[in-house]
């Protein structure tokens, strides 16, 4: 089975220079926080980050992973200081933490686990720093202003109203069936988005009471909107579609799971359909039509996808872009 903090380890790596901004943030935060010592974990100062940067020279592996140890244990920490682990929809992380055995067998006794919090707080922090990077807590409180809890709320109904972990399960499955580099493409593709989504969530979802009611209308709308695909979208969206999707199946991508990656493009924007048809009380379907029609006329697609290519290493150019985007949706 794959070890997830491997991957993660190996998707900022690939990343390379365009995360150096936001690990130099993280850095710093800590520093001031007194929750980390570069000079004892070995980690460049600002003066060598700012060396790097200008020689195009990355954090090594070893350091990454000091980074990315440091981010799990400081967001354990501040999610068990919260409610975060009392909602009863988290029980189902709690769940995870034990093997399928004991879930069917002792389910009550896990439930009452007397360290039930710090488990829940310990999954979840993993699933976020694995999932979403070292830097993934820091770039969204410096473009949300939201805190650990608000994040971690939202990006619980990311995961589960997308079904990331299903998905990632299946970019799982192509180990040593499909090329190295195109599986690390598919990973990248759903980090992505989890990193969109659990802004979009954040800024457009109050979330109160139990997780999920908010799981089950979000994930009913997306699987609503995805099977009107064809209804819904503009033709020349349909043709990018499938050629997207043959040339993924050209590089040894399954047809289904190349269908599922390409359409996260769409997909990525379906929550404010799903938002608008609430409000206004109108079919998802129909609003959907609406919504993409206006984005074709718009070229907002073209815009998304210059402004997301742009090559920015700098952190306030890629807040910058990240916001406009926002804004022109």
């Amino acid at each position: 089975k794959r070890q997830v903090q491997t991957l993660a380890l190996s998707l900022i790596e690939t990343r390379g220079l365009s995360e150096m901004g936001f690990q130099a943030r993280l850095m710093r935060k800590l520093e001031h926080e007194g929750e980390l010592d570069r000079e004892i974990e070995f980690l460049p100062d600002e003066a060598d980050m700012a060396e790097r940067e200008a020689q195009s020279i990355p954090l090594s592996r070893p350091e990454l992973s000091v980074l990315l140890a440091y981010a799990k244990i400081t967001l354990f920490d501040r999610l068990l200081g919260s409610k975060v682990p009392d909602d009863p929809y988290l029980e189902r992380d709690l769940m995870r933490y034990f093997p399928t055995r004991l879930q069917g067998k002792y389910p009550d006794e896990i439930r009452g686990h007397r360290l039930r919090r710090e488990i829940i707080a310990t999954m979840l922090a993993n699933s976020m720093i694995n999932r979403g990077g070292a830097s993934f807590i820091n770039r969204i409180v410096d473009e949300t202003g939201a805190d650990e809890a608000a994040i971690a709320t939202a990006y619980v109904l990311a995961r589960d109203s997308f079904g990331f972990i299903d998905l990632n399960g299946e970019i799982d499955a192509l180990d040593n069936k499909i090329p190295s580099e195109v599986q690390m493409e598919l990973y990248l593709a759903v980090q992505d988005l989890v990193r969109q989504q659990t802004v979009w969530f954040l800024r457009n979802v109050t979330a109160s009471g139990d997780l999920a009611q908010y799981v089950a209308h979000y994930s009913a709308g997306l699987t609503a909107i995805e099977k009107a695909f064809d209804k819904v979208l503009p033709e020349a969206a349909l043709k990018g579609l499938e050629a997207d999707q043959k040339a993924l199946v050209a590089r040894k991508v399954p047809k289904e799971v190349a269908q599922k990656i390409t359409h996260l493009q769409h997909l990525s924007r379906a929550p404010d359909v799903i938002l608008v048809a609430a409000q206004s009380k109108k079919p998802v379907e129909d609003v959907a039509r609406v919504f993409y029609g206006l984005g074709a006329s718009l070229n907002l697609d073209r815009i998304a996808a210059g402004a997301g290519a742009i090559p920015v290493v700098d952190y306030f150019e890629r807040l910058a872009v990240n916001r406009t985007l926002e804004s022109i949706f």
